[in-house]
């Protein structure tokens, strides 16, 4: 039987396996050889790479939004959305995280 914390682990790893991708294809397309590749790929292919940007950055700005909502009920100052936005996937995630096991207190 697969538990939630499992389903948790699960999408976490995800989560993080996407965020290592979108970096690594980023510093790819700044290398000659990967411009022109990137130049190359089909409308499908350039579509794949939009997508996966915008589920990188939905899964960011939920992180985003559960820090804030975190820290609203537990009364701190809200951390500037702009400092939140500029920190990794994986951080950002520890942080709600990290808020989340304070309110249970």
């Amino acid at each position: 039987m697969i538990t939630q914390s499992d389903l948790e682990r699960e999408r976490y790893e995800a989560r993080l396996k996407l965020e290592r991708d979108r970096k690594m294809l980023e510093r790819y397309a700044q290398t000659p050889e990967g411009a022109a590749e990137i130049a190359a790929l089909s409308a499908e292919r350039a579509a794949q790479l939009v997508w996966l940007k915008e589920c990188t950055d939905r899964a960011i700005g939920e992180q985003v939004g559960r820090i804030h909502s975190y820290e609203k009920l537990l009364e701190l100052p809200l951390t500037p959305t702009r400092d939140l936005w500029a920190l990794p996937l994986d951080e950002l995630t520890r942080r709600a995280e990290a808020l989340e096991q304070q309110l249970s207190r």
